[in-house]
């Protein structure tokens, strides 16, 4: 069992600006911006996705990691990474120095929050960082849309985050918890035809967003969702890369890289003053 480190956060960010302060930002001082932090990622089960790239990204800032996925899902999409084994990650993750566990959770059992984060209890002690990554997405149509459909949506796009999110203060407020980073999409921001389950349900955790950021405020924690907007991140065709490329501003696909990174910088000490935001990372994507 790792034990978590003795310290306020308020020690931890002097310590950080003093350090910027005094020796500008360098490679050494970004390497250790999360040192001692523990962060959770969900949906971390294909080695191309977001939630790989995020828990790269982290553990490159100093991050410890507890990583969670369902690959029984991946594996039945088109983009299944049938060679994929969550220790090639951790191997990778490890050689960087970072500390990381892996372990699988079907978040669409309303129980397996609470064994989840007694999982984190049991191996970190405390956690600093809930990053809510973990997505549902099936296609449907005036057709075939159905209760059951919407249900399986909610389950993992609203409340699985909603309720990892309430564990997690209630475990962790006002002894480490401080940053919840959840990943949205642009449902608010126009239609998107043939996802009518995934909109609503998407549209849920972007309302819980603002909402929990008020709520959970005066511990000092804050709370952010990020839209990266399309991603290449193994699931689009040729035929779709290329559908959706003139619409980038920037002239190029979303990348995972691109989502981490922005995540990173909300788990870090300098997004302190950003709360209860849907913030659109999405390259100029129209």
């Amino acid at each position: 069992m790792s034990h978590h480190p003795n310290r306020t956060y308020d020690t931890y960010l002097t310590y950080q600006t003093d350090l910027t302060y005094q020796h500008g930002v360098t490679s050494t001082a970004m390497k250790n911006l999360l040192a001692g932090q523990v962060a959770i990622v969900t949906g971390v089960s294909r080695s191309k996705g977001i939630g790989a790239a995020i828990a790269r990204s982290l553990a490159g800032s100093g991050a410890q990691l507890f990583l969670t996925g369902w690959p029984e899902y991946d594996n039945q999409q088109p983009w299944s990474e049938k060679e994929h084994r969550p220790e090639a990650l951790l191997d990778e993750l490890k050689a960087v120095g970072a500390e990381a566990v892996w372990e699988p959770f079907d978040l669409s059992d309303a129980d397996s929050v609470h064994r989840l984060i007694s999982a984190v209890g049991a191996h970190f002690e405390a956690a600093d960082i809930l990053i809510n990554n973990a997505c549902f997405s099936q296609s449907d149509s005036l057709e075939n849309l159905d209760a059951a459909l919407i249900d399986r949506h909610y389950a993992i796009n609203t409340r699985a985050p909603v309720l990892l999110s309430v564990e997690f203060v209630r475990r962790y407020g006002g002894r480490s918890a401080r940053r919840i980073i959840s990943i949205t999409s642009g449902q608010m921001l126009g239609a998107m035809r043939g996802e009518l389950a995934y909109v609503v349900t998407k549209a849920g955790l972007d309302a819980f967003t603002i909402t929990f950021a008020a709520e959970v405020g005066h511990l000092g924690i804050t709370v952010n969702a990020v839209d990266p907007g399309p991603t290449d991140s193994g699931c689009m065709t040729p035929e779709l890369q290329k559908k959706m490329l003139p619409r980038f501003g920037l002239g190029r696909l979303g990348r995972p890289d691109d989502a981490a990174h922005l995540v990173t910088f909300l788990a870090g000490p300098d997004s302190g003053w950003i709360t209860g935001q849907i913030l659109r990372s999405r390259g100029g994507f129209e």
